[in-house]
């Protein structure tokens, strides 16, 4: 692939070309939004070569460094009075890989398409509007689901103690640079303006929650359960079906002590809570089939004699290998310093992983990790504290969290500052593994926040649940989702009394009072005088409101109200059919449709709960499910606990028995 980009002169640190030319100058590449400075703290194995031609030398400068994997850069070199220098950056990481005109233009054509899906061409204007690559809108329905999804973290977090945090989204620029590695270079960096703080936005919450916690250190009480839901920004390449978005959410829960405790053990209580607080968390977001996925850094960073310097490099080397073919990893490895003996006993390491309790067997018999170990009983440390680990887990929750757990070696985790325990979740379906990737990571990172106070140790655990990936896994598996949060619309229904009739807007707007101020209902009216029950109805439905409650001249009368369950996608029904087969069978709506010549007719497709009575459809466009009218839904289960049933309509209900019934199939509401 190839990158035109412009280096310009800056007076930073002198780089020297042989004897015959010479770049009195640091070189500061600038690529889109990031900026990449050559400095030598921040290089390693750095070599220049010579082209033939000492009148008009040609360059190659060849890079090894954390930032990015290789990088060649070719130039011919101008007079140092030349403001800029046009290169050309080739990213030796596809090198294998032919890439041609065609190649290119298919992935234009790919990128474009998922594009478009959020684009809308405006026939008015002839504007085409759009938001910014790898961002998104969403819907009323989309944002109900999303609603739901961070109720249910809260709640989880609340359970476990988390106080709340919030962070700004832009952060000065040294507090965010040198703490990511490789991923470094996804970093948005603000435009710098005159005499201006050089800023970028946050690439997570683990960084801005670190310079919090230094810069109030004396303020807080350990351990601080520090839980924060916020928006970070990466400049990565979007998969927007995926989830995987250049700006997008993330839901973290930490734990952070201000001193090192008596025991180290005690940290093993603080992994188990973060780990047990993810296992929760995504079987409560309706997560089924996942499995966290642990590795300790501490065994990492003493594989194979790899010195100290190598560890992180070989480390995001390894984290490429389920993206990548091993020779290309070696290939990798090599380049960046290890010799292939020693990068196909790291390759046979990576390769273990399983339950637990095996693969700690394996790991106390490995003879080759207890050969390099580097620090005395390290190994044995980091086994310990995975096995007290395990211990804690099964004492905690029997086997229901255990049995979502495994360690994998290879599973290695990118970013600079992890210490200790990793982990990821991922499916275990592999389409889905492959296609979303991973649904939460994170570990221990006890050196972060003493970068900034070297004098007091700070060891914290953390995790981060992927919120956007979740998503788009539950809004492809349960479409139908609520597009407002109302629960109940207050109608009327004109009689013949033309002076009931002018009173009954004030007889809607007492009831509205009654239901949502003084107890709690989520509930609302139609803004219209003398609207059409159809009216109504047709606006209930718009915004898929489940209960009308309904008066009228009669119902005011009698001080009774009648009261409709409109039935909605995702609802659980009782068929009532003259089919024997379905009739009394239980179900969830999986989608509704209207036919295009009856604007009145409906069909609902049912999903039965008996898997034995599942009918899958044999066309792409038809759901999978029983095809049924409106009459055919007899009774609908409510979602509570106590799986209330409810009839469609209910008329003459007393208004003093209003209140119970509602809070019987709503237990939402403010009063309970």
């Amino acid at each position: 692939m190839l990158i035109k980009i412009a280096i310009k002169p800056q007076i930073l640190a002198p780089l020297m070309y042989n004897n015959y030319f010479s770049w009195p100058f640091s070189l500061v590449i600038k690529q889109q939004n990031y900026i990449l400075q050559f400095e030598t703290n921040l290089m390693y194995n750095c070599c220049l070569t010579c082209g033939a031609s000492k009148t008009l030398p040609f360059l190659e400068l060849i890079l090894r460094q954390r930032t990015f994997d290789v990088l060649i850069i070719q130039a011919q070199a101008f007079s140092i009075k030349q403001k800029v220098l046009q290169l050309v950056l080739y990213n030796l990481h596809t090198k294998k890989e032919k890439v041609t005109k065609k190649v290119v233009e298919e992935k234009k054509e790919a990128e474009k398409q998922e594009d478009d899906e959020y684009v809308c061409e405006d026939e008015e204007t002839s504007i085409r509007l759009k938001t910014p690559r790898g961002t998104r809108d969403y819907n009323p329905h989309e944002q109900g689901l999303r609603n739901e999804m961070m109720a249910i973290i809260k709640r989880n977090f609340d359970n476990s103690g988390g106080q709340y945090l919030e962070t700004p989204v832009i952060e000065l620029r040294d507090i965010l640079m040198n703490k990511y590695g490789e991923d470094e270079k996804l970093i948005y960096e603000l435009q710098l303006q005159d005499g201006a703080e050089e800023l970028c936005l946050r690439y997570d919450l683990t960084v801005p929650l670190s310079r919090y916690v230094a810069m109030n250190r004396k303020k807080i009480k350990s351990p601080f359960k520090a839980a924060r839901m916020g928006r970070v920004y990466r400049r990565d390449q979007p998969r927007m079906t995926k989830g995987r978005l250049r700006e997008f959410w993330q839901c973290d829960y930490d734990i952070v002590r201000t001193a090192m405790p008596s025991h180290m053990r005690d940290l093993v209580f603080d992994d188990m809570e973060v780990i047990a607080l993810i296992c929760q968390t995504l079987m409560d977001l309706g997560v089924e089939d996942f499995v966290i996925k642990l590795n300790n850094r501490k065994i990492l960073d003493v594989i194979c004699g790899v010195k100290n310097e190598q560890v992180r490099a070989i480390s995001s080397a390894i984290d490429k290998l389920d993206k990548r073919e091993w020779n290309q990893v070696k290939e990798e490895m090599i380049e960046k310093g290890i010799t292939a003996e020693c990068a196909e006993t790291i390759y046979a390491f990576v390769q273990i992983k399983g339950k637990p309790h095996e693969v700690l067997e394996q790991l106390k018999k490995n003879k080759d990790l207890q050969a390099y170990n580097k620090i005395p009983g390290i190994v044995s440390a980091a086994i310990e504290e995975f096995e007290l680990l395990m211990e804690l887990l099964q004492a905690y929750h029997g086997n229901i969290y255990l049995d979502k757990v495994c360690i994998d070696m290879s599973m290695v985790r990118g970013l600079d500052y992890y210490t200790g325990i990793i982990l990821e979740a991922v499916f275990t379906d592999p389409r889905l593994a492959e296609d979303i990737g991973s649904i939460s990571a994170g570990g221990r990172y006890d050196k972060l926040i003493q970068g900034f106070v070297p004098s007091q140790e700070f060891p914290c655990v953390g995790a981060s649940i992927g919120f956007e990936r979740i998503f788009s896994y539950l809004l492809e598996k349960h479409p139908g989702r609520s597009s407002t949060s109302t629960d109940i619309l207050v109608c009327e229904v004109s009689g013949k009394n033309e002076s009931v009739k002018d009173i009954l807007y004030i007889e809607r707007l007492k009831l509205l009072e009654e239901l949502k101020l003084r107890n709690g209902f989520s509930c609302e009216i139609m803004n219209k005088f003398k609207p059409s029950f159809r009216d109504q109805i047709n606006y209930a439905e718009d915004r898929e409101i489940k209960w009308l409650v309904i008066i009228g001249e009669e119902e005011l009368a009698n001080n009774t109200v009648n009261l409709r369950r409109l039935t909605l996608v995702g609802d659980r029904v009782i068929i009532k059919s003259k089919d024997k087969k379905t009739n009394g069978q239980k179900g969830v709506i999986i989608a509704v449709e209207q036919p295009e010549d009856n604007d009145k007719a409906f069909f609902f497709y049912i999903k039965p709960d008996d898997p034995a009575l599942q009918k899958i459809s044999q066309s792409k466009d038809k759901p999978n499910g029983w095809k049924l009218t409106k009459k055919e839904i007899g009774q609908v289960i409510e979602q509570n606990k106590e799986e209330t049933i409810s009839e469609l309509q209910i008329t003459g209900l007393k208004r003093s028995e209003l209140i119970a019934f509602l809070k019987a199939r709503l237990p939402n509401s403010l009063t309970q």
